[in-house]
């Protein structure tokens, strides 16, 4: 060995110009991070109509040294979704919160988002995390499309009505309620008007005056296009027929029996309006004719008193000579009949020979229509 040469010992350091040499089994030996995070795809669900910084989703990933890191790269081109770098937690932003995203009913309500997730050697994998909007049936809103149901109808009224009589009421059925009856054809005279909440159908002032309040007067019937409509404005319409019938009050006389009539002739009939719709003679009249009368009366069927003429029943009891005497009733009923009272006020004017006939007819007939 040469003077100046180095010697180099294991676990020495030598002087100057020494060099110190790591045993190799005591060499450290450097690890090199080359694997990615472990990642993977997901789907998840979450309500409609979410609030500021609700999560909504939170991705998830592992690595032997460590997630530091999370991001959204694809698929957030709008900006409606955040995601926390640390925790991986997803959140609607502001623009999220008003779109799509954010409402079931506005599409489309699917969003794949590319994930990436990041470790401390900057090593990344990247999977896709479904997001679905869910329906909240709460806050659905039920849209109406359903017309009300409204049928056409007859209606029949007595002439001679008055102001803001109920001549008709229009009806109709639906689902969340009829909002709303309207005229919406056949009434270009302005002759009828209708109640818009109640469907009741009255006369209008110029009715009042025309062939819709008189029965005399034609034409007597009236086809109105009724419309129904409901709150969310379906709207349905059927046909109702008015017709003015005349307002003779229809009266049936009872049958009955009679006794004490005196012995003699005896004449009647009837007169209502101008009409004059029975009359006979009956020679030596007794009980079993008043029987006779009776029947009479009842085979016109029902007597209808006018409303506007004068109504009688005329009696002649005494002595009848010839076919067809001059008739000087005994006694008369005057028989009263308005539109707005049907009550029958009957006045009798009677001779002191009427007696007999007069208790005849009450008994046949009632005391109530003879007094």
């Amino acid at each position: 060995m040469d003077f100046g040469d180095t010697i180099s010992t294991p676990g020495s350091i030598s002087g100057a110009g020494s060099v110190f040499v790591m045993p190799a089994d005591q060499v450290p030996e450097i690890i090199t991070d080359s694997i990615d995070p472990i990642i993977t795809a997901a789907t998840v669900s979450y309500a409609e109509n979410q609030v500021a910084n609700v999560v909504i989703a939170t991705a998830s990933a592992t690595d032997d040294n460590g997630v530091e890191g999370y991001s959204i790269t694809t698929g957030n081109d709008a900006g409606l979704f955040s995601i926390d770098a640390i925790t991986g937690q997803i959140t609607l932003t502001e623009a999220g919160l008003i779109s799509a995203a954010n409402d079931f009913e506005t599409e489309v309500n699917i969003f794949a988002l590319g994930v990436t997730a990041t470790d401390a050697a900057g090593n990344a994998a990247t999977a896709t995390l479904t997001l679905n909007v869910a329906n909240d049936e709460a806050d659905d809103v039920v849209i109406d499309t359903t017309a009300p149901v409204i049928t056409d109808a007859t209606v029949a009224y007595d002439e001679n009505q008055v102001a803001d009589a109920v001549i008709a009421t229009a009806s109709a059925t639906d689902d969340t309620g009829v909002t709303a009856y309207s005229i919406a054809t056949g009434n270009d005279a302005g002759l009828f008007a209708i109640d818009a909440t109640t469907g009741a159908v009255t006369l209008t002032a110029a009715g009042l005056t025309s062939a819709a309040n008189d029965f005399e007067t034609v034409d007597n019937s009236f086809a109105l296009g009724v419309t129904a409509t409901d709150a969310a404005g379906n709207a349905a319409t059927a046909i109702l027929t008015l017709n003015t019938i005349d307002a003779a009050i229809e009266v049936a006389l009872t049958s009955g029996l009679n006794a004490d009539a005196d012995n003699g002739d005896f004449q009647y009939n009837a007169v209502l309006g101008a009409t004059e719709i029975i009359a006979a003679n009956i020679a030596n009249f007794t009980a079993d004719d008043a029987v006779n009368i009776d029947d009479a009366f009842l085979g016109a069927e029902n007597l209808l008193f006018d409303t506007t003429g004068t109504n009688q029943i005329n009696f002649a009891f005494g002595d009848v000579t010839g076919d067809n005497p001059t008739f000087t009733p005994s006694f008369t009923i005057n028989i009263d009949v308005t539109a707005e009272d049907t009550a029958l006020v009957a006045e009798v004017e009677a001779a002191a020979d009427s007696a007999a006939a007069l208790a005849v007819l009450n008994a046949a007939w009632g005391s109530e229509w003879l007094v």
